[in-house]
């Protein structure tokens, strides 16, 4: 990147997300360019399946692609419950770690739902050459929710000390409930214990007018109407890839959140 941008999107769901992504790889660089994107992160759930796809269709276009999954992570204590975390690659070494993680995920930590878990002590042995962030999804997160500060500071310890200047916190404002409240909190956090913050948008779709066609794929993967007021409404309609430009001025309070963003995807070159 020759200049800097004001925002790049570190969080996004392909068509390769089988279950909660509908953008396809040619619609990500058609978008990139009309926009002047000069990079794009592709973090999809636990899998690398869109990477060759979307390295060599990025690099064709001039625009630098970076590599990363939304993955699932066991818990401090026990391996029955699991959160989310977003591991990005710096580098080789980056990359190799997320690849043997995941595929260790699927042969030994495959829950009876199908779902790929990676334990801690796995992601310890093999942080070198990752970046972790961490949204509302994660455990962390789960922990400033409840107001409880059992555990905060295992939390805190562990990905300090397995990713030292490598450890940020994410920043969504997507309209969901109790976000206001949560962005108040993980601020509190990161300014109390140094930890960086960085403004993702979690996106799913190109449009926000894609969000019907996005819910119907979500269905298909839980086996449920569309028409269902029962179930889970997980995504909100402003999950889409927005521009720069909208984004600085969503998070224009909130500068560094929007700076850090940019200094992640110069520090990310996997070739």
């Amino acid at each position: 990147m020759t200049t800097d941008p004001s925002f790049i999107h570190l969080q996004l769901h392909s068509e390769y997300s089988l279950c909660d992504g509908l953008s396809s790889i040619a619609q990500l660089v058609e978008v990139c360019r009309t926009h002047r994107m000069p990079a794009l992160a592709v973090t999809e759930d636990s899998n690398l399946y869109s990477w060759v796809k979307f390295y060599c269709a990025m690099m064709e276009a001039g625009i630098k692609p970076l590599l990363g999954a939304d993955i699932w992570l066991t818990d401090r204590d026990t391996d029955e419950q699991a959160h989310r975390a977003l591991l990005l690659c710096q580098d080789q070494l980056g990359y190799q770690h997320l690849s043997k993680l995941l595929s260790k995920a699927y042969q030994q930590g495959q829950r009876p739902d199908g779902c790929p878990v990676i334990k801690r002590q796995w992601l310890a042995q093999m942080c070198k050459g990752l970046l972790v962030l961490l949204d509302t999804e994660s455990a962390l997160a789960q922990i400033l929710r409840s107001n409880q500060q059992i555990g905060l500071q295992a939390e805190l310890n562990y990905f300090s000390h397995y990713f030292p200047k490598a450890f940020y916190l994410v920043l969504h404002r997507l309209n969901k409930p109790g976000e206001k409240t949560y962005i108040r909190k993980a601020l509190e956090l990161a300014q109390k214990h140094k930890i960086a913050v960085v403004a993702t948008n979690n996106v799913r779709f190109i449009k926000a007018d894609d969000m019907t066609a996005h819910e119907a794929r979500v269905c298909i993967g839980q086996g449920c109407r569309i028409d269902d007021k029962k179930r889970a409404r997980l995504y909100t309609d402003q999950q889409y890839l927005k521009t720069p430009e909208e984004m600085a001025a969503l998070f224009h309070d909130l500068p560094t959140a929007l700076k850090n963003s940019v200094e992640i995807a110069k520090r990310c070159n996997v070739h």
